[in-house]
């Protein structure tokens, strides 16, 4: 089974191989400075929308664009080292879920750290529980 097209398997290798690098060079960076990981452990939720709170414009709360370029699956983790200063030690997050099964959505806001200052990494666990009824005859 081919993987690649006729031809691009020196651009694919060679893909891969600086994708690598960046994920090695992101993983000493969270050593450094520390990670914002956000580790979606829900089993029936995708997490489709990451947003930073940018304060208040006209007394309503200004989000930034959706920090995600693809759904957070269940059980998977995405993590990027910090890059905020001081000013983005406490700042508030919202998640954005849609359900696999019925596409229904669901957001939750916090408040997290984004500063390199503490060089700790930050872990948001996303999970949803709701009780399950079934009636039998």
């Amino acid at each position: 089974m081919t993987y690649t097209q006729p031809g691009w398997a020196e651009a694919d290798v060679r893909q891969q191989g600086l994708l690598r690098r960046t994920r090695d060079f992101e993983d000493r960076q969270c050593v450094k400075i520390g990670c914002f990981i956000l580790r979606n452990e829900t089993s029936n939720y995708v997490v489709i929308g990451l947003y930073f709170g940018r304060g208040k414009e006209g007394g309503v709360p200004s989000w930034t664009p959706n920090q995600f370029g693809r759904p957070l699956v269940p059980g998977a983790i995405a993590y990027s080292p910090k890059a905020g200063d001081d000013s983005m030690c406490r700042i508030p997050v919202r998640v954005v879920l849609r359900s696999i099964e019925t596409a229904e959505q669901l957001e939750m806001e916090g408040i997290t750290a984004l500063c390199r200052r503490d060089k700790a990494s930050t872990l948001i666990r996303v999970n949803v529980v709701r009780p399950s009824v079934t009636v039998t005859p």
